[in-house]
């Protein structure tokens, strides 16, 4: 469930829409991060940075571990950012 102080609507055409971003591990639920604009390269970088990384080291101080990184192709999601994808590898995360 949402609280709706936490969904700021964007107008389009009439309609109502708002980007969210989350992540979860089997029952560990991880930030669900509001976006705001458009999603490119930089700015989904620094939404793994800032959100999905200290979520990993919650994990981590859990002893969970074997998690994999799942994502689907789009532009942001596959840019070349080599200090996040070595900050990954180092966390032992298998790819996808």
């Amino acid at each position: 469930m949402y609280a709706p102080k936490n969904v700021r609507g964007k107008s389009k055409e009439g309609d109502i829409s708002q980007m969210v971003w989350g992540c979860f591990v089997g029952n560990k639920l991880g930030p669900i991060v509001a976006i705001d604009g458009s999603v490119n390269g930089d700015t989904y970088t620094t939404l793994l940075r800032d959100h999905f990384l200290p979520y990993l080291d919650a994990l981590a101080n859990d002893d969970i571990t074997g998690v994999t990184f799942q994502q689907d192709n789009a532009r942001s999601h596959v840019c070349k950012k080599p200090t996040l994808s070595s900050r990954l590898q180092r966390q032992n995360m298998d790819l996808q």
